[in-house]
């Protein structure tokens, strides 16, 4: 008797044509640009990703589809909710706080998006104003886009809404989730006589940190934001350890500020971790894949790649020849700087302040300290040009 085999019935929709990041079509792409001939997209792909194959053959990289050549970058045009960012808060005020962001953008943050509901009625005790008691200017926060308005104000602008809660950032983290050496923020929920009973946005877990000596006279408040490094997990009682030691703190940065660009750090790397729990701000080691047009493409944590601007390198104002200084496998250190989960695109920052967790410094506030709006200045020098920012 003849075997019959039945076919599986399909279900669910299929998608026919590849698109770029599932939005674009490849169909309507022309060019017009002569210059352009041996650069535009002549092969349809899911996510541009090299791995460096143009580089392998001499004037191979001529061929380089254009969308793969540039790195990543935050713009009003592609910022969208659920972005994850890194930022500097730049003002806190009664009700909000405003927040800078990579790519000069800034965002906007509701009093009730800076802090978790369930620390409401700790933070009561709090006096004055409970933003400008726990937040202060020039602190690096991790922060989720919520949406992007249209400013109703300003013809043409658009307004970006984000959030500090832990909650969403923290979003699909689990106990074991958390690694030894891992750095991880969260709200001080109250204040014991041995340290900080430390809340991270999930109920599935809480943390504690102790007290370091000579640290009582340090005011902490309820609601604050800290961080610390992963110096022990108790899974028995679901609770995970952290210390904030600026030894152990110091293992997972550079050390100084002043050291030289080619020196690389070797920090403990995370195992089995996700895409999705990758977070703002976050120490990798990574190694050189490529150089593009205005940054390079790094790979991290065995299976993430990510791309680095130009204006985010180690020397904030390139020569001409920085992609001699960018081997292929060169180890570096960097940090990262946002998370876009719809294209699943990651950016890196290598700059120097913020792989030692401090903001940059503000220059005009460092050499022109008389600056303010309206100055009118006489003579400025040009130093280099962004073509969709100036």
């Amino acid at each position: 008797m003849a075997e019959v085999v039945a076919e599986a019935p399909v279900t669910g929709d299929f998608q026919d044509e590849v698109e770029l990041f599932s939005r674009w079509s490849f169909d309507d792409v022309t060019v017009h640009d002569m210059a352009l001939g041996d650069s535009h997209v002549k092969h349809a792909t899911y996510v541009p990703h090299t791995t460096g194959r143009y580089q392998l053959k001499r004037c191979r990289k001529a061929q380089c589809p254009i969308v793969e050549r540039f790195a990543n970058r935050v713009t009003l045009k592609n910022i969208s909710s659920g972005m994850k960012l890194w930022g500097v808060i730049a003002e806190v005020n009664e009700k909000d706080l405003a927040v800078s962001l990579p790519g000069g953008l800034r965002g906007l943050v509701r009093g009730s998006e800076a802090i978790e509901p369930a620390l409401l009625d700790s933070t009561k005790d709090v006096e004055g104003h409970i933003l400008s008691s726990l937040f202060r200017i020039g602190q690096l926060v991790s922060c989720v886009v919520l949406q992007v308005d249209d400013d109703k104000k300003e013809a043409g602008k658009r307004k970006v809404w984000l959030s500090l809660r832990l909650s969403l950032l923290h979003k699909g983290y689990s106990l074991e989730a958390a690694q030894e050496g891992m750095v991880l923020t969260a709200y001080v929920k109250s204040i014991e006589d041995h340290g900080y009973i430390l809340h991270f946005g999930l109920p599935s877990f809480t943390g504690f940190s102790p007290k370091r000596s000579g640290e009582d006279n340090r005011e902490v408040l309820t609601g604050q934001l800290v961080q610390g490094v992963v110096s022990s997990i108790d899974k028995a009682r679901k609770v995970v350890h952290l210390s904030s030691d600026p030894d152990m703190l110091a293992k997972c940065v550079c050390p100084v500020l002043d050291s030289p660009p080619e020196t690389f750090v070797q920090t403990k790397d995370l195992k089995g971790i996700s895409f999705d729990l990758l977070v703002p701000g976050m120490m990798v080691n990574a190694r050189v894949q490529s150089t593009l047009e205005n940054g390079i493409m790094l790979s991290f944590l065995t299976y993430f790649s990510g791309t680095v601007d130009i204006f985010h390198l180690q020397n904030a104002f390139p020569a001409s020849d920085w992609k001699e200084k960018y081997d292929e496998n060169k180890k570096v250190n960097a940090r990262i700087l946002f998370i876009d989960p719809s294209t699943r695109a990651v950016g890196l920052t290598m700059n120097p302040h913020l792989l030692h967790n401090k903001a940059p410094p503000l220059v005009s506030l460092l050499f022109f300290p008389w600056l303010t709006f309206g100055a009118v200045i006489d003579y400025i020098f040009f130093l280099r040009f962004g073509t969709s920012l100036g």
